[in-house]
């Protein structure tokens, strides 16, 4: 938490040398609440630029701590009297920002793993591959800085994590600075809004304001950013209400307009590619009427070519990678093996009758498995949306009226985004994406509306403002009490054995194969300097899409260890050391490492190693083996509740047409049988040997349960040369 606070003050105060030092904007109290805005800007462009021109990271983070700390005590000695009330309001914003990491300070900033959502390793990978590999190399060998590497020009987050590792413990740790980046983006966020809402006249006083901040920023929405780790997207979202405010307040006809406008755009591109193109329509529809409301439009051409040059500047070392990028993405949409990116992120969105719950941000993404929402919560929020919309309109007639048109086009611009995307598109997760962009407008818009009404009404003068806290604070102190008490791993530090596993390994090379999926990105962090691939079952953060595998036939052969969570893998070797996640054992020639089943009916997971119910179809098994000879395959299997006559129940065991062979199956039984083997990637079918009896089957399972099957062996016992 300390280190936290201590990275508040000095993005408060070197943005403020940044700005006055350098004259960046006009001399005014007010432009102190960019200052931590302008430091990110800043820090993002030189890291980006510098990421891009190949730089080594780490020499590149080190000068840059040491430039910040030197602006941070310049700032400091620039303050004055004057300052203190702008200093105050940030100290408030940092305060409330920690509220929606509440979990993360409740099980410590660098101990809570975070949410479960795997996009958060993208950034984590992103940030560990620039740290640790100077020469920005892709590393064949280390699924983890393969994904790293995978996105040539997303690394505006990545390059900022590794940033803040400079001063985790050890130093260049980024899993444990996870906790301290998303605050800072939160308190980024609550800044921004706060200067755009103080610029704006639109509403009475600074109370107001900081009332339209608390609930733009401490939304669900926001909190759903977090659980779902869009690291990027929360880094963008600063980007409008700054430019809103900035556009509002400055007199747009310096030097220094042009650099600033040049730099937030150039921020825009390095931050989120794919939606820059939105960002930077929503900047200039802001400059554009904001210049026509100052009747300085004939400013406008001067101000946007001299901003775009100074962003295209900014961005010339990094084409080559842009371009990269845009191709990526352009295969990730038109490629055959995909959906849409995102599909089913926030699928209520399609259903009309839970529309209004997931307008106000009350489920999570992928509306998970152990999240609830009450009954008269969905009843409460289809009322509480009508009114919110008809408030919201009264602010909108309330900016036409004061000819804020550059708000109110902006505003039409992204509703209509919106609402094409989810009517006509049916994409679910472009809503999303489009209705965060736009949030603070929207709330922006029904602060203006109430602040409206409370002025012209004694009733609502309270109730309004306590209803719409309620709707916004209040569902959002609640989510944060169910996200604190949803179930999650272990502390970070359970994992840290796993660094035993890279010391053991050393030069020698390892085989990853891990039941319990959840764990496999946690694996292959703590082992990526090590020489490691992936078996079993699929992962998506690991599929061919980031990652490609290498010939695994080869690897395994010269493998030395095999880093498992299956218990009963071997019966003849010892796990070497065991940690929270997984076992390591050493492998010795002759050897045989199982790879996966793939069953019809999927596998079951309860207490215990996971076991698979034979039914329709074919069950594939396959494994990994480095000679030609026999091996004894050996497995638990008992009849199954859909089984007519569990006494005649058998197994026939094939391998294409080289092998076949009937096992029968009584009750608990353990199977074992000789089995011919190849050198590398084998694979044998088992189909089941019984008839269903409906009347056996569970009725509130339709799947055929015909024989039940787990703790899968392989034992080499002779060796052939091929």
């Amino acid at each position: 938490m300390v280190q936290l606070l201590i990275f508040y003050v000095i993005s408060c105060l070197a943005g403020k040398s940044l700005l006055f030092r350098f004259k960046l904007l006009e001399q005014k109290p007010r432009n102190n609440l960019l200052s931590p805005i302008a430091f990110c800007i800043f820090l993002t462009l030189v890291l980006c630029v510098g990421v891009s021109l190949h730089l080594p990271f780490k020499i590149l983070s080190c000068i840059l701590w040491v430039i910040s700390i030197i602006l941070a005590v310049d700032g400091l000695i620039n303050s004055n009297k004057r300052d203190l009330y702008y200093y105050f309001l940030l100290f408030i914003f940092a305060c409330s920002s920690s509220f929606l990491i509440f979990p993360y300070l409740v099980h410590g900033l660098t101990s809570y793993p975070g949410s479960p959502f795997s996009d958060k390793w993208l950034y984590i990978a992103k940030a560990q591959y620039l740290w640790d590999n100077p020469n920005h190399e892709t590393i064949a060998t280390s699924p983890f800085y393969q994904i790293g590497a995978f996105y040539p020009f997303r690394y505006a987050s990545g390059a900022l994590l590794a940033f803040f590792s400079t001063i985790a413990s050890p130093s260049g740790e980024v899993i444990s600075v996870v906790g301290h980046y998303l605050g800072w983006l939160v308190f980024l966020y609550f800044t921004s809004t706060f200067y755009f809402g103080l610029s704006s006249k639109m509403l009475t006083n600074s109370t107001w304001v900081l009332f339209y901040s608390a609930i733009t920023v401490i939304s669900c929405w926001t909190l759903n950013i977090i659980i779902a780790n869009n690291f990027d997207n929360l880094l963008a979202l600063q980007i409008l209400p700054t430019v809103a405010g900035y556009v509002a307040s400055s007199n747009l006809k310096d030097r220094k307009d042009y650099i600033f406008l040049g730099s937030i755009f150039s921020f825009c591109v390095y931050v989120y590619f794919e939606s820059s193109p939105i960002l930077l329509a929503g900047c200039i529809c802001l400059l554009f009427y904001a210049l026509r409301f100052k009747k300085q439009q004939k400013h406008f051409f001067k101000i946007f070519c001299t901003a775009t040059i100074i962003m295209l500047i900014f961005l010339l070392p990094a084409l080559a990678d842009m371009k990269h990028m845009l191709i990526i993405q352009l295969q990730t949409v038109t490629g055959d093996w995909s959906s849409r990116p995102g599909t089913g992120y926030f699928v209520n969105f399609l259903n009309p009758s839970l529309f209004s719950a997931t307008y106000l941000g009350l489920y999570p993404p992928l509306d998970s498995d152990h999240f609830i929402l009450p009954e008269f919560l969905g009843t409460f929020s289809n009322y509480a949306l009508i009114l919110l919309a008809g408030i919201l309109l009264v602010g909108f007639f309330k900016i036409l009226k004061y000819k804020n048109h550059s708000l109110a086009i902006l505003f039409v611009f992204l509703f209509t985004l919106q609402f094409f995307v989810l009517i006509f598109l049916k994409y679910d997760y472009g809503f999303y994406k489009f209705l965060i962009i736009s949030w603070w407008l929207c709330c922006f818009l029904v602060v203006v509306g109430t602040n409206f009404i409370c002025t012209r009404s004694y009733f609502f003068r309270y109730a309004l403002p306590v209803f719409v806290t309620v709707l916004f604070i209040g569902f959002t102190s609640w989510r944060i009490v169910v996200f604190q008490n949803l179930p999650f791993k272990d502390k970070v530090s359970s994992y840290l054995p796993l660094y035993s596993f890279s010391k053991q390994i050393g030069s020698g090379s390892a085989v990853i194969n891990l039941n319990k999926l959840d764990n496999l990105p946690w694996v292959s962090y703590f082992l990526r300097k090590n020489k490691t691939a992936l078996v079993g079952n699929d992962y998506f953060l690991f599929s061919e899409y980031f990652y490609k595998a290498i010939d695994k036939n080869y690897f395994f052969s010269k493998a030395d260890f095999v880093v498992s969570d299956y218990i009963d893998l071997f019966t003849d070797i010892q796990p070497s050391i065991c940690s929270q996640a997984a076992f390591l054992y050493p492998l010795h020639s002759p050897k045989i490492l199982f790879d996966k089943v793939v069953n019809p009916n999927g596998q079951e997971k309860l207490d215990g190693p996971p076991w698979y119910w034979l039914g329709n179809g074919t069950t594939m098994i396959s494994f990994y083996s480095d000679y030609t000879g026999f091996a004894v395959f050996r497995a638990k299997a008992e009849p199954g509740p859909s089984a007519t006559d569990p006494h005649s129940a058998s197994i026939l065991l094939s391998k294409r047409d080289t092998f076949s062979a009937t096992i029968p199956v009584h009750n608990k039984m353990l199977i074992s049988i000789t089995i011919p083997v190849e050198i590398g990637y084998n694979q044998f079918a088992l189909t089941p040997q019984a008839t269903q009896d409906g009347t056996k089957s569970n009725s509130n399972d339709t799947r055929q349960l015909l024989i039940g099957i787990s703790s899968f062996q392989f034992n080499p016992i002779a060796q052939v040369e091929p």
